[in-house]
């Protein structure tokens, strides 16, 4: 794409000296903070305060405030905005407008739209773009300690599937509340994987190590087993080749001796169900029962969204309102989700994506996808003016790419369209891009 977008950014620093870090990107990794841990939920001064509108105010003011580069029109953006307008078209036409998540889509996705295009334009330089991605990183770590402190406590927990499942400390609790923090530790565990790479200082590297330690914990603690069976993906893809050497097999090993030690008898059982299955030391009744159902009801979830698609095929029923329309094709005997939105959920991404977006937005959702993904696929073998430029290209671009994979794995068993980790992925990878392209036309090459 040719055309522009003009930004600001800030001049390279003199003298061959490490640029400065962008004022905008401190602010938006200050945003991203209040979207990962949602103080206002525990704090209700910064609700009443009108911080996230104050901090937006503030991001636009760092935006003007500098000099103006040019950000290209990223194919991405442009099916990202068509999405977004085709979802808009199918919440005006939903019959279901008043269900509890269709009302939140309409008051909120917007807003993590304009989150969007503060990040494209934002995040200035190579360097602002690792602060970025390491700040996401020590974010997640900070507020999974809160956690962990709280969990220890005695709170910070929901009790489902007959055991005790840890949740975000400043969460509010909830039937989802569990299977969010899990997700957000899977989420985190790249962004942690690329900020132990990149670490030049021992200490550094120990923190990161223990910020990936932590996610795996908090993945187990969450009794998400989706989240679960994720964390493994990433570890065969990450370090596959390297199983075979022995230090490393014996140190997960003696790691997975001392998680399973220290793990309690209901999340054991949940999770080495999906392994083996002894009629005789777990039983079906109860707790095992509803996890059983609950693993079904993901797979009746794509199976009910395709039902729906081909309902309204074009638009669909609306951001939000799936759980509501799943009533006309699935078990009529279940009630309605009024007071819980949870329970109808589809749990399933592509059913969402199908349901509410109708054939046309899945398609346009795909295309978005999957041009990310080959954008990437080239990122992480190109070549800069520098090579510590290029180590943190490639190095961002393997982070995003295996970010956007574990959460279409993870979509087989969760409602997931909507949370803002795809809008950080998608703005960094046109960032990445756009930085790409940059250094190429300073080298009178052609990207």
């Amino acid at each position: 794409m040719t055309r522009a977008i003009k930004a600001n950014a800030v001049p390279a620093a003199p003298g061959g000296a490490a640029q400065p870090v962008s004022v905008s990107t401190w602010l938006v990794l200050i945003y991203v903070w209040l979207l990962t841990t949602t103080p206002q939920v525990r704090f209700g001064i910064i609700a009443d305060s009108h911080f996230e509108r104050i901090l937006v105010a503030l991001i636009v003011l760092s935006l003007l405030a500098g000099r103006r580069i040019e950000r290209s029109l990223n194919l991405a953006t442009v099916l990202l905005i068509c999405f977004f307008l085709w979802a808009l078209v199918g919440y005006l036409q939903s019959p279901y407008q008043d269900a509890v998540t269709a009302v939140w889509w309409i008051e909120n996705y917007w807003k993590l739209m304009l989150f969007y295009f503060f990040l494209v334009l934002g995040i200035r330089s190579i360097r602002d773009l690792e602060v970025f991605v390491i700040g996401v990183a020590v974010i997640s770590f900070g507020y999974q300690l809160l956690s962990w402190r709280d969990f220890l406590a005695g709170g910070s927990y929901v009790y489902q599937q007959g055991g005790k499942r840890m949740i975000g400390v400043w969460s509010g609790g909830g039937i989802g509340a569990a299977n969010a923090y899990g997700l957000l530790a899977l989420y985190s565990l790249p962004f942690a994987q690329y900020w132990l790479m990149s670490a030049r200082r021992v200490d550094m590297k120990w923190l990161a190590l223990g910020s990936m330690a932590v996610c795996f914990a908090s993945v187990i603690f969450s009794g998400s087993r989706a989240a679960m069976v994720c964390a493994v993906v990433f570890v065969l893809i990450i370090y596959g080749k390297r199983l075979l050497n022995v230090r490393l097999l014996l140190t997960l090993a003696v790691g997975g001796a001392i998680a399973f030690s220290v793990m309690p008898e209901h999340l054991r059982h949940r999770y080495f169900d999906l392994i083996l299955v002894n009629q005789d030391a777990v039983s079906r009744e109860g707790a095992d029962r509803l996890a059983e159902e609950s693993a079904q009801s993901r797979k009746q979830g794509l199976l009910d969204g395709f039902s729906l698609a081909q309902r309204r095929p074009i638009f669909g029923y609306g951001p939000g309102a799936s759980a509501l329309a799943r009533a006309e094709v699935g078990d009529t005997n279940i009630p309605v989700a009024g007071d819980d939105p949870e329970a109808l959920q589809l749990h399933n991404l592509y059913g969402q994506v199908m349901a509410e977006t109708g054939f046309v937005g899945t398609s346009i959702f795909a295309a978005l996808v999957a041009a990310t993904l080959i954008q990437l696929r080239k990122a992480r073998r190109v070549r800069l003016d520098t090579a510590e430029a290029t180590k943190i290209v490639n190095g961002v671009a393997g982070l995003i790419s295996m970010t956007i994979v574990l959460l279409l794995i993870y979509g087989l068993t969760a409602h997931s369209l909507y949370r803002f980790y795809w809008l950080v992925l998608f703005a960094v990878h046109v960032v990445l891009m756009d930085l790409i392209i940059d250094d190429k036309s300073k080298a009178g090459r052609r990207y």
